[in-house]
């Protein structure tokens, strides 16, 4: 099975690429590819590159990618529950990382800890360092995963899904926290979500994803106001409105079906089952993403014209 399928990102220092698609599409799979974290076995990246700084990852060896994971690149999970360990201090959590990538003893890593914990907006840090994960909210344990992220300085940050379960005004505050720290770190970030609205707050570019593959790739001002794939559309049509133009109630725009089994993904376009605009050789011929304006890349065979 090929989670991910030729996928081809370029990432330039301070900006932020918004990697956005379903569930299932590849978009996790595809960060913990560039961290080199696929587990092998079953996972392999049988091809490809990934260049970071102008070397080739593929061929660091397991402690040249132990250097480059945290002061390099460093992630940020989407679950903190589960990528947080419940019996550790949070303190004690965020401190084997810099102990790892700093020479400091464990006071010195505690009090970067404390500082890190502060740089995301933690109230009373130095009194909560001793904290369990179980007395923080949810918005706070996400900040907590992205305190860990920035704790050694990388220069490219991946965030996977920051804002998943967190209701309306947490999210509202991750999304300002993440912005504020894009500016003051100077970082580069690839944002991974399937919320439109994180994106188009965040993102410099945009590249869609679906079925592993990218679909369409371009700044966020070309993929909100002129989308051209069709997938690219229904996704920004199924947000959710305020109001409309009635002023009346509007049911929500849906896609149809589901993103296909991986295992056997549809021959052609792997979109085309759910394409309202589709044709028949659109299951047979495998689109490739070419750049139709400058700077705006697509993969369909038909894209969409005239907005």
């Amino acid at each position: 099975m090929r989670a991910v399928d030729g996928v081809n990102l370029e990432i330039n220092k301070g900006e932020t690429l918004g990697l956005i698609g379903e569930s299932g599409s590849g978009k996790t799979v595809t960060a913990l590819s560039i961290m080199r974290l696929v587990p092998t076995p079953p996972g392999k990246i049988v091809e490809g590159s990934i260049i970071f700084h102008g070397e080739e990852i593929l061929t660091k060896s397991k402690k040249e990618m132990e250097i480059i994971r945290g002061a390099g690149i460093a992630i940020s999970f989407q679950d903190p529950m589960t990528f947080l360990n419940p019996v550790l201090k949070i303190g004690d959590q965020i401190a084997e990382a810099i102990k790892l990538h700093q020479d400091v003893d464990k006071k010195e890593a505690l009090d970067i800890a404390v500082e890190c914990m502060k740089l995301v907006q933690i109230p009373s840090a130095r009194e909560r360092v001793n904290d369990y994960p179980h007395q923080f909210s949810g918005g706070m344990r996400q900040r907590i995963l992205i305190a860990i992220a920035l704790s050694c300085g990388p220069d490219l940050l991946i965030v996977d899904e920051p804002t998943t379960a967190l209701d309306i005004i947490t999210q509202g505050e991750i999304i300002q926290l993440l912005s504020d720290l894009k500016e003051k770190m100077d970082l580069s970030m690839l944002l991974i979500t399937h919320d439109l609205g994180t994106v188009c707050e965040l993102a410099d570019k945009i590249a869609v994803m679906y079925a592993g593959n990218i679909v369409e790739y371009a700044d966020v001002f070309s993929i909100f106001k002129r989308p051209k794939h069709p997938y690219t559309k229904a996704l920004i049509e199924s947000i959710p409105k305020l109001s409309t133009v009635s002023g009346g109630m509007e049911r929500l725009t849906a896609i149809e079906g589901s993103v296909p089994d991986m295992i056997n993904p549809p021959h052609g376009c792997r979109f085309h089952p759910r394409c309202p605009y589709k044709i028949l050789t659109c299951s047979t011929s495998t689109p490739k993403l070419v750049e139709i304006k400058n700077g705006h890349f697509v993969a369909c065979s038909y894209p969409i014209y005239g907005n």
